[in-house]
């Protein structure tokens, strides 16, 4: 990253958390630091929330001097994923961190458990903008905190064993064999 300064933080509206790990760090390829992550899913329809982030997405551009083409952290959620209805009428980005976000509920309570903030479930986040020029060029989401606001259904990883069904083991497994 270049020695740009972060943009002033925001704090969204409501959004969705997808994949996050915001209560332990993640490296996304072995030997690469962990960090501390989660996808942001905007609803199109919160136009504060947009607007802010490309207010910031633009300032942190003018900061990094950055002309032309360059990578953007804000994504059209129908675009990138037309098929999957998590994204539909959304925009998301990725936030990222080598610092341990604050991580809290809705009454500014800790949340340690990752069962407890787990991806699907909704709330705000606080974030800032920062321009890179190493390597490829842009400007990434840099995550300070996410506050749990409600439920939601569970998106990827889960329990998911009520799919087993129980006849199958009779049906396919003799009494004796069962562990």
């Amino acid at each position: 990253m270049s020695n740009v300064k972060e943009t002033e933080k925001i704090v969204t509206g409501l959004v969705r958390f997808i994949y996050p790990n915001v209560i332990t760090p993640r490296a996304f390829k072995e030997g690469q630091e962990k960090k501390y992550s989660t996808m942001v899913v905007i609803d199109k329809t919160d136009t504060a929330t947009v607007e802010a982030i490309l207010d910031k997405i633009t300032a942190a551009k003018d900061a990094g001097k950055l002309k032309g083409t360059f990578k953007q952290p804000l994504k059209d959620g129908d675009a990138e994923f037309p098929d999957d209805a998590n994204f539909k009428g959304k925009y998301f980005l990725n936030a990222r961190s080598k610092f341990k976000p604050g991580v809290v509920d809705a009454y500014k309570k800790p949340i340690t458990d990752p069962e407890i903030f787990y991806g699907g479930c909704y709330g705000r986040a606080v974030l800032t903008f920062l321009a890179y020029s190493e390597g490829s060029k842009g400007v990434c989401a840099r995550l300070k905190a996410v506050q749990k606001i409600k439920d939601g259904e569970r998106v990827g990883g889960g329990d998911n064993t009520d799919a087993f069904d129980d006849d199958f083991v009779t049906d396919h497994v003799g009494e004796d064999d069962i562990l």
